[in-house]
């Protein structure tokens, strides 16, 4: 008889879970009891997707600082310096905005 395989591949238990991200079943216990990931509870067991784990690292992953932006889009933060250094006169070393 073939077991059966659940959509988003094998059922992990906390602690294959933890061990698949690299980090502390402490810490892959908080994000289950605070629901942050999807679970499936089988009897006492919580056990989670090798996919749901994937997608919820994809879903915190940042872009580096400095990172590409894609052509035609201005980051956020070059607009932020735009608008200081058009705003408000360069500041010299030491110098705090009290000062000013």
């Amino acid at each position: 008889m073939d077991r059966l395989q659940p959509p988003g591949g094998p059922l992990l238990d906390l602690a294959e879970a933890a061990e698949y991200l690299s980090v502390s079943e402490r810490w892959m216990r908080r994000v289950f009891a605070e629901r942050r990931i999807a679970t499936t509870k089988l009897g006492r067991r919580v056990k989670v997707s090798k996919a749901t784990l994937d997608d919820f690292v994809a879903s915190n992953t940042r872009p580096a600082n400095g990172s590409a932006v894609p052509p035609g889009l201005v980051s956020l933060s070059a607009q932020a310096r735009s608008k200081r250094s058009q705003s408000a006169p360069a500041r010299t070393r030491g110098q705090s905005r009290a000062h000013q």
